[in-house]
């Protein structure tokens, strides 16, 4: 099976000469990788539009919002394309800022990035992009989407399992975006149509494989991001380029492997922002102190830390403050002479329980809010297969499923090949299926679903 990036296919289906009537918006952020994804689009010929997406504002002087929007504006300048200011700040506050304090409240640890993606950047971004104009849009993440043939996936023993079918309703539901009179649709059920006539013929030919597209990991496996692109929906991703998909971001780890990495595209054109170091942690807290972000909307609540035996050993400030797995912040009163990590939490009791290092693996994980991308027949095959595979925190490990229950509660309970470390509520459990796709010396890693470990 002949496999591509969505982006790889775009340039060989396309002379440079049609690339010029191709309309692709790119999130410019700021930062390297989306400045060096607008630099490729345009070298290759496309007519480029960036925009950068306003979400979050804050007092902090800490806050890197203002710097990261004067980046991008300078960038676009240098790259000679034009940008747009678009705000989602009210959007975003109620799809990611809420749902982030919500879940602290409620003692999980969530992942807003994840919803910032399927909901901003890939939901209302994208639908105004296509709204005003846009043939595609991209984004610098690293990660790949790839066709798969026929909609089926075929394993290294031939097997092949049907894993989607087109959509047949024309259902449209339209929701109103802020207060700037744009509509914005719910693709599940429509057909994306492009109105631009001159690229008719090519939209025409993806529209028609609209449903076998799917998320994968990129090339760079210490940068790959298609954790956090989970929850996109995978029938809008024939309009979704990620130009830095084949990328390395590391100059030595990438170049050694013969990729072309992105800190030397930078640097080699000089980029205004090729010396910015990455953002880290929660994308919106970009400079913000976590803790004392968190203690904007949340109260300390004093409670007391317990063994697993039950015995009262120490203090804690509150339990949303902690995630499972962690180390430190909490007063411990009768040392035991090793580390302790939260273990778990009792949110009613206002518990917080203690143990060593080995007592954060297990081979057991529970997961509610499912959304396969396949048929639930062809997950279970894929299983039985040893084919699927399950990451529990972006860049963590790929384990094993090797059996799975599904309750009345539509809850999945998976039995893993090996224990996992630090099982946290509220995170995100992202399923892989991994297969060489009859290729020599390399898998490909294809996102076909996900769900909220509980």
């Amino acid at each position: 099976m002949n496999l591509q990036s969505s982006y790889q296919e775009l340039l060989d289906k396309t002379s440079k000469k049609e690339r010029k009537n191709i309309n692709i918006y790119i999130g410019l952020s700021g930062g390297v990788d989306s400045s060096v994804g607008a630099y490729l689009l345009k070298k290759d010929g496309f007519n480029v539009k960036g925009i950068y997406m306003h979400c979050f504002s804050s007092d902090d002087p800490k806050c890197r919002a203002n710097q990261n929007r004067a980046d991008a504006i300078k960038v676009a300048s240098f790259l000679k394309i034009p940008i747009e200011i678009w705000d989602f700040e009210k959007e975003y506050k109620k799809s990611v800022i809420d749902y982030f304090f919500s879940e602290y409240k409620k003692g999980n640890t969530p992942n807003p990035d994840i919803l910032c993606n399927s909901e901003i950047k890939f939901k209302l971004f994208l639908n105004q992009a296509l709204e005003k104009g846009a043939d595609y849009v991209a984004t610098g993440h690293y990660a790949k989407i790839l066709y798969l043939e026929n909609g089926k996936l075929q394993n290294t023993n031939s097997k092949q399992i049907l894993i989607s079918k087109p959509h047949d309703s024309k259902e449209i539901r339209n929701t109103s975006i802020s207060n700037n009179n744009i509509v914005c649709y719910e693709y599940s059920k429509l057909k994306i149509k492009n109105l631009k006539s001159h690229n008719n013929s090519i939209n025409d030919k993806l529209e028609e494989r609209q449903n076998h597209y799917y998320i994968a990991s990129g090339e760079d496996m210490w940068k790959d991001q298609s954790y956090f692109l989970s929850k996109v929906q995978n029938d809008v991703l024939n309009k979704i380029l990620f130009p830095l998909g084949e990328l390395y971001k590391n100059k030595i780890k990438g170049e050694t492997l013969g990729y072309k990495s992105t800190r030397k595209i930078a640097n080699s054109i000089r980029l205004p922002v090729c010396k910015k170091p990455d953002s880290t942690g929660i994308c919106f807290l970009d400079g913000i102190d976590f803790q004392q972000f968190l203690r904007t909307k949340l109260s300390e609540k004093e409670g007391n830390v317990y063994n697993l035996t039950n015995q009262k050993i120490g203090t804690h400030k509150g339990i949303c403050f902690y995630t499972i797995g962690q180390r430190h912040d909490f007063v411990i009163k009768k040392y035991i002479g090793k580390p302790l990590y939260v273990i778990r939490k009792d949110i009613k009791k206002n518990r917080l329980y203690v143990g060593t290092k080995e007592n954060l693996y297990k081979n057991k994980l529970s997961i509610n809010s499912v959304q396969l991308k396949i048929p639930e027949n062809s997950f279970n095959s894929l299983v039985g297969d040893k084919k699927i595979f399950v990451r529990i925190r972006n860049l963590g490990d790929f384990c094993h499923v090797i059996s799975f229950k599904k309750n009345k509660n539509n809850e999945f309970i998976l039995r893993l090949e090996k224990p996992l470390f630090s099982i946290a509520p509220g995170q995100f459990a992202v399923f892989y299926y991994i297969d060489t796709f009859g290729k020599k010396n390399t898998e490909e890693k294809i996102i076909i679903g996900s769900g909220v470990i509980f």
